[in-house]
């Protein structure tokens, strides 16, 4: 997850719409790249944070990254290392958590509905944090909340302990989301998971908002003979949607106090 603050800064440029990774700004694109009709021998993993999800606090948003990308970097700056390292899951569960785009969990709950191979895919820890407890918990929570019910395997739990623990965990499966748990790349993440499930689809599909993501699992996937197509969310930002002063101050205070509580 730390990862992600680096590319919000970064702000990644748009992708070209050569090779095996494509860029789309809606997430209706996605039913262009599905195979039809559908196969379960298609996976389709979708990121959940600034992909499916995001916080309803207007700050935490990625639009307001994008339009604010200054100020987020001086506001990164006061940061200790530590502090960085756990920025990312307190400003994810820093609010309520809002779907991305009205329909996304219609669309998601459509493809599984369907018979598509449909997986949850987050960077998110499995550790614990103040005030929300067991990320993954908080996380199953949330997305009930919002609608949104990964079944694939949704019985199964998987720790991931080949790899080496961060703040005492591991990556995980759970509940049909898999967990990269911070430090693991996703690629890494998901071969293990293919690994220990001991399956090969024919393809696989990942919508996700940041490149790194991508390359991994095509990497990894490349190495498995497994085709592989990335669809990179990057929606377009309006300018015009800005926040208060005082909404960003209390906000950024708010996270600097968890931040202190953090062990």
């Amino acid at each position: 997850m730390k990862k992600l603050f680096t590319f919000l800064l970064l702000l990644v440029a748009t992708l070209s719409e050569s090779g095996e990774i494509r860029e789309i700004q809606k997430l209706e694109e996605v039913h262009q790249y599905i195979s039809s009709p559908l196969s379960n021998r298609e996976w389709i993993l979708f990121d959940i944070d600034y992909t499916l999800i995001e916080s309803s606090n207007p700050v935490l948003q990625m639009n307001t990254f994008k339009v604010y990308k200054d100020r987020l970097h001086q506001e990164k700056q006061k940061l200790s290392e530590v502090q960085t390292d756990h920025l990312a899951p307190i400003v994810v569960t820093a609010a309520p958590n809002q779907l991305t785009e009205k329909d996304a969990a219609l669309m998601v709950q459509k493809l599984i509905h369907q018979g598509a191979t449909v997986i949850g895919f987050t960077a998110l820890e499995t550790s614990e944090y103040p005030d929300v407890g067991e990320l993954p918990v908080w996380r199953d929570a949330e997305l009930e909340r919002l609608g949104i019910n990964f079944v694939f395997m949704a019985d199964s739990r998987i720790d991931f302990n080949e790899f080496p623990p961060y703040r005492g965990t591991y990556p995980l499966f759970s509940k049909g989301v898999l967990y990269a748990n911070s430090t693991i790349s996703k690629g890494d993440t998901l071969a293990a998971f293919l690994k220990q499930v001991e399956e090969k689809p024919e393809r696989i599909l990942l919508v996700d908002d940041l490149l790194e993501n991508h390359q991994t699992v095509q990497e990894e996937l490349d190495k498995l003979g497994i085709s592989f197509l990335g669809l990179h969310y990057n929606p377009p930002v309006d300018s015009s949607k800005q926040v208060t002063d005082e909404a960003w101050k209390s906000t950024w205070d708010s996270i600097l106090e968890r931040l202190s509580r953090v062990r």
